[in-house]
């Protein structure tokens, strides 16, 4: 593979410094960090993948913030065909 100095340039500082764990919690059989250029694992990281079981969505904002999603239902749980909120939960049904 040829590398593109530019690619590491430019895009290499705007990927977190953890990348290569964060991608490594991902399950995404597509993305090969050691491979990919810079700029696509870039693109990748502002749309967005699933962590933690799928429990969380990553992503990069514009101004290179990291956000995350948390799934509201691991602060939820059914019982008896009715959905509960765990109090540390900010949640509510209503």
């Amino acid at each position: 593979m040829i590398v593109n100095s530019d690619d590491y340039e430019i895009w290499g500082p705007k990927l977190p410094e953890d990348y290569e764990e964060i991608l490594k919690l991902s399950k995404s059989p597509r993305i090969n960090y050691s491979t990919e250029k810079k700029k696509d694992l870039y693109n990748v990281f502002s749309k967005g993948i699933l962590l933690q079981d799928d429990k969380v969505w990553f992503s990069l904002g514009s101004n290179g913030e990291r956000n995350e999603m948390i799934s509201a239902t691991t602060f939820s749980y059914r019982q008896h065909d009715e959905w509960c909120i765990l109090a540390e939960s900010r949640f509510s049904l209503f």
